[in-house]
């Protein structure tokens, strides 16, 4: 356990925010970079620093002391990693993304594998996380159920393996607690393989609702995620979700490194998600009560960290 702080960067992103919640846990003291500190609404006992990953001389003052490194993917890294190094940071965390391995990747897998690419010349000690699709991700319809009782999607047989974002960031705090037992490269996915159409029956039977699947064609979609998203990222979507396959199995439940919790299911997650309709108050999912610290075992002759399974990236 590193007595230096840890210095988190995204700490108030989806994932970044758990990582946060994680290391203090574990009770390790944490460092959170981010350009608003006013607003970032961070626990009490978070040393917030502001700064720009963008603008490596903001980050200066956040590095001083840092020996273990959360990065949130950035546009330009190299100056930022180029401070750390100098720092004496020793071990890099980066958020990734799955579709990195793509044969044809996207201009968002691109943008990651630079991110990578960035990690890999500084010559630092360094754990790669790849998840797919965020559970998360499906949050996305609840302005539509709570006004409709709806969602209305292309492609949806389209399946993916979604993560819960807490799992993501248990295996970060993991890596960050013992850098030198979990390196490389950590594909993430979570323990059941959904179509759109299967995700939005769990919603409907957890909350108790009739939520009907409205099929759009993909320039519909088009139209209507232009509204609100980039251009870029509906792009995005649409392209994995096109590029997803029809209705896998759901007797394939690829798996995830154990970080000390029981890795969450798509109806644990349902039954907590914020914003969904009034809910079924049954028995919470059971949590593993053990601290996100405890490394994973690892098989001889794989990689510390390394798991089997895919799944595509929303």
């Amino acid at each position: 356990m590193s007595t230096h702080p840890v210095l988190v960067t995204g700490a108030t992103g989806t994932v970044g925010r758990h990582v946060v919640d994680g290391l203090l846990a574990a009770g390790q003291p944490v460092r959170a970079l981010t350009r608003r500190p006013g607003t970032a609404g961070l626990p009490a006992e978070v040393d917030v620093r502001e700064g720009d990953l963008d603008k490596p001389a903001t980050v200066l003052d956040a590095l001083a002391g840092v020996q273990l490194l959360y990065l949130f993917p950035a546009p330009e890294l190299t100056g930022t990693l180029a401070a750390a190094r100098a720092a004496g940071v020793e071990h890099v965390v980066l958020l990734s993304v799955e579709s990195v391995e793509s044969a044809e990747p996207d201009a968002s897998s691109r943008a990651h594998l630079a991110c990578e690419a960035a990690v890999l010349a500084t010559g630092m000690s360094h754990t790669f996380l790849r998840p797919g699709a965020f559970m998360g991700n499906d949050l996305i319809w609840v302005p539509e159920i709570q006004s409709f009782g709806t969602v209305s999607a292309a492609y949806p047989d389209a399946a993916h393996g979604p993560v819960d974002e807490r799992d993501i960031a248990s295996v970060a705090v993991a890596a960050l607690c013992h850098p030198g037992r979990f390196t490389g490269v950590v594909p993430l996915t979570g323990p059941e393989s959904l179509t759109q159409r299967r995700r939005v029956e769990l919603i409907a039977g957890v909350t108790g609702q009739q939520i009907g699947f409205v099929e759009l064609t993909a320039e519909q979609a088009r139209t209507r995620l232009s509204a609100y998203l980039p251009a870029a990222v509906v792009e995005l979507l649409l392209g994995v979700l096109a590029g997803a396959p029809a209705d896998v199995p759901m007797r394939r439940r690829p798996r995830t490194p154990s970080a000390g919790r029981r890795i969450a299911t798509s109806t644990g997650w349902i039954s907590t998600a914020p914003g969904l309709p009034a809910r079924h108050r049954g028995e919470p999912e059971p949590r593993g009560p053990r601290s996100a610290c405890r490394p994973p075992n690892v098989s001889p002759g794989r990689a510390p960290g390394s798991c089997t399974g895919r799944m595509g990236s929303v």
